[in-house]
Order: C-alpha cells, then sequence, then structure tokens
C-alpha cells in the first residue's frame, strides 16, 4: 500500500506509443465478458499485431469483442488489488484521479471493474455516489454569493436534507481510509471554510460511535498533496523501523479527481493564529497542557512531541524542497505535534525569492527555550538522527 501511488504513477506513463514496440510481447489480453473473472493472460502474435495496427489507425484500442490490452504492470496491479479489498480501494481512485489526463488508464479501470465480485463493486459504486454527492454540495455552496454564516446554514440544510437520507440507506466506507465506515453525518459540527474555494469540513458518525471529520474541496488539484503526504508517510515508516518515533502526523489526503479530493482534518491552529491570539507557542500549549513544575509551564509528554514533531519535518521538507512556507501553512496541535500543510511547491520551487534551504522560524526556537536551551539541543541531536536513517533508505 505504501508504494501502490508510485507504481500507479508508473502505469499512467505507458503510454499508448508503448503498444508499437514490437519487443513488449508481455502485454495481456483481457476478455471483457462477464463470464470471465480473472481475464487471460496471452501474448499470441497475431492478436499482438492487431494491437498494434488499432494504434497506427487511431483505434480505440478495443479488440473485436470487446478485448483490451493491459501491461504487465497494470495486470500485476489489478490482480493484487482484486485480492486485497483495501488495496483496491486506493487502486480505483487513484486511478480515477489520473484518468482525465491518461484516457489509457479507462481500460484497467474497466477490466478491475469487470472482475470484481458483486459486493465489491457495490461498495464502490456506493462510494462514487457518496463523492459525487459532496462534489455537488461544494459547487453548490461556491456558487453562493454571501456570508460565510448562510454558506454555513446552506450546508447544514444538505446535510440534513440529503447526506442523511442517503446514509439511512447503509453504512459507506470511506474512500480516504476503507476501514471506516459512516453511519450517519453531524450538521452541527460542520463548517465552511473562508476561501474562494469554499472547501467544507464535514463531522461523520462512524460505526464504533466515534467522529471522524473531513474536508471535501473542489477547484483544487490535490495530486501532488497526496504524493508528498505519501512519501512523508514512506518516511516514516523508515523512521519506525530503526524505533525512532518522532511524533509525525501525515494525515491523509486523497484526490478523487484532477481538481477536487478528501483531506483528512487534524484539529489544529496556523502559527500565524498561534501568535495572533497567545503571542507565542509557549501560551498556546500552556493553555491546553500546563504544568506548573516544569521549566517551561509545559506538560513533558507535549514538548517531547513538539521537539520531535519539529525535527522530523524541518529534515523532511528540506530533503523534498518544499517552498512557499509561510505562518499559515505551518500548524501545530493542541497536544503539541508540529505538521506542514499546503505542498503547491516542492523539489527546490519556490514562489518567493532565494528561500532558505531549513524551514525553522525563529518563533520555534523561542518555543524551545532559545538557542542554548536542551530542547534545542534534543533538535539538533534529532535531526541529525533522521538526517541519517533517511540519507541511508
Amino acid at each position: 500500500e505504501l508504494y501502490l501511488l508510485q507504481l500507479v504513477q508508473a502505469v499512467c506513463f505507458e503510454s499508448l506509443s508503448t503498444f508499437s514496440d514490437k519487443s513488449n510481447s508481455g502485454f495481456t489480453i483481457v476478455d471483457m465478458a462477464p463470464s470471465q473473472a480473472l481475464g487471460v493472460s496471452n501474448s499470441v502474435a497475431g492478436q499482438h499485431q492487431k494491437m498494434i495496427n488499432s494504434v497506427d489507425t487511431a483505434d480505440d484500442l478495443s479488440m473485436e469483442d470487446s478485448a483490451i490490452v493491459i501491461s504487465p504492470l497494470a495486470e500485476f496491479l489489478i490482480r493484487r488489488a482484486i485480492i486485497n479489498p483495501r488495496l483496491g480501494n486506493f487502486f480505483y481512485w487513484y486511478l480515477r484521479s489520473e484518468a482525465e489526463d491518461n484516457p489509457y488508464l479507462n481500460q484497467i479501470t474497466e477490466s478491475f471493474w469487470s472482475r470484481l465480485s458483486k459486493d465489491r463493486g457495490k461498495i464502490l459504486h456506493d462510494q462514487i455516489a457518496f463523492i459525487d454527492m459532496l462534489r455537488a454540495f461544494c459547487e453548490e455552496i461556491k456558487k453562493l454569493k454571501d456570508t460565510t454564516a448562510k454558506k454555513i446554514e446552506l450546508l447544514s440544510h444538505l446535510l440534513t436534507t440529503k447526506l442523511k437520507v442517503f446514509l439511512k440507506n447503509g453504512s459507506i466506507s470511506l474512500p480516504i481510509d476503507p476501514d471506516i465506515m459512516v453511519t450517519d453525518v453531524i450538521p452541527e459540527m460542520s463548517k465552511v471554510f473562508k476561501s474562494s474555494l469554499s472547501p467544507l469540513k464535514i463531522a461523520f458518525k462512524t460505526e464504533s460511535n466515534a467522529i471522524y471529520p473531513l474536508m471535501y474541496k473542489v477547484g483544487d488539484d490535490l495530486r501532488q498533496d497526496q504524493l508528498v503526504v505519501q512519501i512523508i508517510s514512506l518516511m516514516n515508516e523508515l523512521l519506525m523501523n530503526e524505533n525512532v518515533d518522532l511524533k509525525l502526523l501525515p494525515y491523509k489526503i486523497l484526490a478523487t479527481g484532477s481538481q477536487e479530493g478528501a483531506i483528512q482534518f487534524i484539529p489544529n491552529e496556523t502559527l500565524a493564529s498561534i501568535l495572533s491570539v497567545h503571542h507565542g507557542i509557549l501560551p498556546f500549549l500552556r493553555s491546553h497542557y500546563p504544568d506548573k513544575k516544569e521549566e517551561l509551564g509545559v506538560q513533558n509528554w507535549v514538548m517531547d512531541n513538539f521537539v520531535k514533531s519539529c525535527a522530523g519535518y524541518c529534515v523532511i521538507t528540506y530533503i523534498l524542497g518544499v517552498g512557499d512556507r509561510h505562518l499559515d501553512n505551518l500548524l501545530i496541535t493542541p497536544d503539541g505535534h508540529f505538521f506542514h500543510a499546503d505542498f503547491g511547491y516542492i523539489l527546490g520551487q519556490d514562489p518567493k525569492p532565494f528561500p532558505p534551504l531549513m524551514k525553522l522560524p525563529p518563533q520555534i526556537i523561542d518555543a524551545f527555550g532559545g538557542a542554548e536551551s536542551p530542547n534545542y539541543n534534543k533538535f539538533r541531536s534529532y535531526c541529525f538522527v533522521v538526517y541519517s536513517i533517511l540519507r541511508r533508505n
């Protein structure tokens, strides 16, 4: 699952010109007939030649009876996605988000659908209807040229009259995390963010009676953010394998199209908001987890979360070359977890001239207790350990 997104990206680069390469004899001919459950692996020269001819004549790449050609990598991923429902969930949505730019992916999606069981197919159909509804809500609210309060009122009405009714027909497996089964929506805990895109935050009730807040936005390409967060998750896994837990929070992102997607909402405050209201990070942490016995007045485990997560994200954003950092996309949770959002600029790209390679605001060093403090020395030590482990991998 950790590498699935990269593998789907690799499939995207298997362009149709690949079929005209006569050395590619390993492509799979898949019969789309309903009676066929697992597809047919075949590389008969005559069939392959037909495929080449159809590419040359700009045909729609369909065989005489509804057969299609699938590359070896795509075939491997389809078979794994059929076996593993969780993998299948992400495989479908990764393909869907890239399909607009890569028509070839539609054939892979069709082949995947043709082999799904009825139960698995119904789960995906329900997810598609669910996402279509969220998109419609976003577009309707965005069209409303009124105050944020009026938009929230409209959202509450839509959730009550449409989404609640939809969820009464049965629980939905969330596309962003298929292990979470949603049974109801909580309109009073949902809101519209003040932004030109009017992204929605919708609070769902799960089968375990927990609350799962989800953001949904239309008009923004989240595919790059999805890839960066997935790489951060992979880096976190590498660190955990070395028994280094840096309290990272790689929140989930799922692009459900080229200009839309869902984001797991983690309660947080931006650094800009914290400095405006509390005039410092320490007062913010003290307001949630005070401890008069500690030198900085914050409970020890909260400061530990803060120092470790700062070190982790500092090194990771340096390695990935994340740009456009400002106080509105640096976030802190009440229990001290520091993390980044908005990865529109990566690999050294930055709208600002001469940006620093290491993104470490002075307010964070102040929250450690200064450049001479034990916390700052711990931070430096963690940075060295993280960089060493990631470089080794």
